[in-house]
């Protein structure tokens, strides 16, 4: 079962568009969730995502800075 699930969500291209960015950074925000929490939540409620380390590589992106998180 989960090979088929495996192909199936495979077969969706996803880029990380704004939407899915205010998403995951109002997530972030509010939550305090590490990336691999949102992207699990995110998936078990069916909301397409990008993976956890296109995720974590966004987060640590911002971290110099402090702006997006912070706010």
């Amino acid at each position: 079962m989960y090979a088929t699930e495996c192909k199936e969500w495979c077969c969706y291209p996803r880029k990380f568009s704004d939407k899915m960015q205010e998403q995951v950074v109002q997530t972030l925000r509010e939550k305090q969730w590490t990336p691999e929490q949102i992207v699990e939540r995110f998936r078990l409620k069916g909301i397409p995502i990008v993976g956890k380390t296109t995720l974590s590589t966004f987060h640590h992106e911002d971290k110099p800075s402090r702006e997006t998180f912070t706010n």
